[in-house]
């Protein structure tokens, strides 16, 4: 009866786990991003090169695919989800941004969540947010903002969204540097830009937004109710942004008048030469930094 009993469970059990199906689905090789455009995330991470980016220029050579495991796609993914909870769900009728529908497809820019019913369901759309873009000029960085918010004062605030583990979120007391500079990056972008929609918005003033992957914690400021959200005001700080901005003309003046930048790698042995798809171009002997070439 036993070897019946296994016979059956082998025939007709799961051949697979549910950890199996996920780690299928969930991390793995995954494109890496278009250098064309210099986003306002890439510029304020320690690696960034301008170099990089005029060698994939010449080269026409692709970025290195990025391995992301399975644990740290979805961490990402739930960061993903909680953003769009804020906005769609928990924001309510604060949040601006553009929204589309995904069943008649509508499209409506810069706006609260519209109310408008959906001629396919019948019923409301069903409304997905998506970040409005601030390009900051001459240097062209993109920004695309978590969140556009109206708190009651004369103009909307410009609010990055962050989900922390629990142990990090029981110790925050200021937002932590990265997202600090990012928020200021954000701010100077939409001042220098030519959005239609920049004097509506804040520049002096942003706030970044910190989620529990927890319960939560008791937050003093709303007698002691536990809360899985704190909050920091962010005040514009232009002298922060300089080195990251000089980087940013270095790539404008690589686009505009060809002047090769120089590198960040003194080496090819270091690691991010290593994972760089332009190493070998790079310390070929063939670029000079500083000099203007003809293509």
């Amino acid at each position: 009866m036993e070897f019946l009993k296994k016979a059956i469970e082998q025939a007709f059990g799961p051949k697979s786990t549910l950890i199996d199906v996920i780690k299928a689905n969930v991390g793995g090789m995954y494109e890496a991003r278009s250098h064309e455009k210099v986003h306002a995330s890439d510029l304020t991470k320690s690696d960034f090169c301008p170099r990089q980016i005029a060698l994939l220029d010449i080269t026409k050579i692709k970025k290195k695919d990025e391995f992301i495991p399975t644990a740290m796609k979805m961490t990402y993914d739930v960061g993903h989800a909680v953003s769009d909870l804020a906005r769609g769900e928990w924001f309510g009728q604060s949040v601006y941004g553009t929204w589309e529908c995904r069943t008649c497809g509508d499209v409506q820019t810069f706006t609260t969540k519209p109310q408008k019913h959906c001629p396919s369901l019948k019923k409301g759309c069903d409304w997905r947010y998506h970040e409005i873009e601030f390009v900051g000029y001459p240097y062209q960085v993109s920004g695309s903002l978590d969140a556009i918010v109206d708190l009651g004062s004369p103009k909307l605030v410009v609010v990055e969204i962050k989900i922390m583990a629990v142990d990090q979120f029981e110790k925050l007391v200021a937002p932590l540097q990265e997202h600090r500079i990012r928020t200021n990056l954000y701010m100077r972008l939409i001042e220098d830009s030519n959005s239609i929609y920049k004097n509506r918005m804040n520049v002096h003033q942003g706030k970044v937004l910190y989620f529990s992957r927890g319960y939560g914690k008791k937050n003093d400021d709303y007698g002691g109710e536990i809360l899985p959200i704190k909050e920091y005001p962010v005040e514009r700080d232009d002298q922060v942004l300089e080195p990251l901005l000089d980087k940013a003309r270095v790539v404008n003046d690589w686009r505009t008048k060809k002047i090769m930048p120089a590198g960040v790698c003194p080496t090819s042995f270091v690691q991010t030469a290593k994972k760089c798809s332009v190493c070998t171009a790079c310390f070929s002997g063939k670029y000079p930094a500083a000099s203007a070439l003809t293509l």
